[in-house]
């Protein structure tokens, strides 16, 4: 049997976890053996008040029976699990806008339309589904959802379309779950070390830093071509060079 998603978390960030919580607005656990969540577990993720993003991504995931009461949740990844139903569990989240679920075992139709009490779903992904080899799903789902922006990439006009974060993600290559730009100058060494561990990473260099950098260089460059230029175009300067090449 794999491990819980408690102990899966306590080992990533330490069993002190508890002790900065609240700085928590994403959880991603990837990768793992969990099936199915576990009572202890929904417990245990409920402490995390301030979570808007959750990602649980290639685990094998059957069920979502024990979600987490996350009342603030706006986006929900479950890609490439093993979720064939049950998807009206996912009605306790009122304001998810962005739910993933490609690379699942949903069939029917009839499966998505126990998502309709979510209003303000924007972005849905069935991409690499049994239902998405259907035909007219497409149709069928943007009936269902009258807010709906997105779904499986593109909007209803056939054009592609990412959503922000997904964006950042495609431009960053999955560096950095919450898919924000974080000046570390404006962080202290131990918030550093916390973001460190939820992935993100830091490099000399960048930011503003190195913009001004790169500012200084060319003021630099172009005050040296004016005092060039100015040497040139003077007459005693100039009679100094003929006399030396004359000579």
């Amino acid at each position: 049997m794999g491990k819980t998603v408690k102990e899966i978390i306590e080992e990533e960030y330490g069993t002190n976890i508890d002790e900065y919580k609240d700085d928590f607005t994403a959880l991603v656990v990837e990768a793992e053996d969990i099936i199915e969540l576990t009572e202890e577990d929904k417990k245990f993720l409920e402490n995390f008040t301030k979570v808007t993003n959750l990602s649980i991504v290639s685990c094998k995931l059957k069920s979502l029976n024990n979600f987490p009461d996350f009342e603030n949740l706006e986006r929900l990844e479950l890609a490439d699990n093993n979720i064939a139903g049950g998807l009206g569990a996912l009605s306790k989240y009122p304001n998810l806008k962005n739910l993933k679920l490609c690379g699942n075992k949903i069939k029917s139709i009839d499966d998505v339309a126990e998502l309709k009490p979510l209003s303000k779903l924007e972005n849905l992904d069935f991409i690499e589904t049994p239902l998405s080899k259907t035909e007219d799903y497409k149709k069928k789902i943007w009936e269902l959802f009258e807010n709906l922006k997105v779904l499986d990439n593109f909007d209803k006009d056939g054009e592609e379309c990412l959503s922000e974060l997904d964006a950042d993600e495609a431009d960053g290559e999955g560096e950095g779950d919450l898919g924000d730009f974080i000046d570390p100058k404006d962080l202290t060494e131990e918030e550093k070390q916390r973001l460190e561990k939820q992935g993100l990473k830091f490099i000399e260099g960048e930011g503003e830093d190195y913009d001004d950098e790169g500012e200084e260089q060319e003021e630099e460059d172009t005050a040296k071509a004016g005092e060039k230029r100015a040497r040139e175009d003077d007459p005693e300067e100039s009679g100094n060079k003929r006399q030396k090449t004359e000579e």
